[in-house]
């Protein structure tokens, strides 16, 4: 399998090329906005994709490389219109938030405090959930114990032998 490697000097090359591209995807383009949303869509499956097959084909396609590393850096710079944001801006402006704040009615005005002794139960007695039953028993402990008597038994040996185990 072939492997490319990028240097500091092949990055520097490409964020420029990367840079352009975005610039004149988000502003010199005229392309319709849901054209733009198709590409950026269809760009993010192949680099998906590509990415988990790269691992397992038995060669590479260096264009399809140097494409795939070209539209991981374009792909958070590519700008999208949401059509539903016009929507959403329309109805924030729609209501009068300002009938909503709080008013300052008076200046210089405390609030006191009663000095008598009070209780305040807790609104979940239980923080975790609803489990049921009345023991102690935590599911997740139990997990954890489990977890690590299965995988980490013998950890109190000597540093070599745990090297030994664990590159077994």
């Amino acid at each position: 399998m072939v492997e490319l490697y990028f240097s500091n000097a092949d990055a520097q090359q490409l964020s420029p090329l990367i840079d352009t591209a975005a610039a004149r995807f988000n502003a010199d383009l005229e392309l319709k906005e849901e054209d733009k949303a198709d590409f950026k869509i269809k760009a993010k499956q192949f680099v998906k994709i590509y990415g988990q097959m790269a691992s397992i084909m038995p060669y590479e396609i260096a264009a399809w490389e140097k494409l795939f590393w070209f539209l991981k850096f374009l792909i958070p710079k590519l700008k999208i219109k949401d059509p539903d944001s016009d929507k959403i801006d329309e109805l924030l402006e729609s209501v009068d938030l300002s009938s909503y704040g709080l008013e300052r009615v008076k200046l210089n005005h405390s609030i006191g405090l009663d000095n008598s002794e009070t209780e305040v139960d807790s609104q979940n007695p239980n923080p975790r959930g609803a489990h049921g039953g009345d023991d102690d028993h935590d599911l997740l402990d139990e997990i954890i114990r489990k977890f690590n008597e299965r995988w980490f038994q013998g950890w109190s040996a000597t540093p070599e032998e745990q090297r030994i185990k664990f590159i077994n």
